[in-house]
């Protein structure tokens, strides 16, 4: 009997899918964790490579796609660190931002050419300045670029 995997290596290690590793034949084992978790099933590595193959072409192009996940995986935690990284910066910035410059912004009014009174207000959450157009209409909130 040749070397044995199991599903979850044999998952993560050929990229395969559950669909993938159905078509094979496996083994039942007793999980050795805990006798009442769900068996362990085994894979025969030269099935496991065999499917890998049919799916990716060559276990080269597996690696390739390994590759490719990994390096997306690292560029997406970048990203998602910068952002934090920016909304933090924000959130410190504008809480550095006195309540009388907020105040004093927030009840600044003008009317415009048709007449309609318009209010520059401070977003708390964002701290930028938006626009408030009427009180006597639906206050409709734009973003001043």
């Amino acid at each position: 009997m040749g070397i044995c995997a199991m599903q979850s290596i044999a998952k993560t290690t050929y990229l395969l899918t559950d669909s993938d590793l159905h078509k094979l034949g496996y083994l039942e084992k007793q999980n050795p964790q805990h006798k009442d978790w769900a068996s362990m099933k085994m894979y025969l590595v030269s099935q496991v490579e065999t499917a890998a193959v049919n799916k990716h072409g060559s276990l080269d192009a597996m690696e390739a796609a390994k590759q490719e996940r990994a390096h997306k995986r690292i560029e997406e935690r970048a990203k998602r660190r910068q952002e934090e990284e920016l909304a933090a910066k924000r959130q410190k910035q504008l809480q550095k931002t006195p309540a009388a410059t907020v105040q004093k912004h927030s009840s600044f009014q003008r009317k415009t050419q048709q007449g309609t009174a318009v209010e520059d207000v401070i977003d708390p959450n964002t701290g930028k300045i938006m626009k408030r157009f009427g009180p006597e209409y639906a206050a409709v909130d734009v973003e001043e670029i």
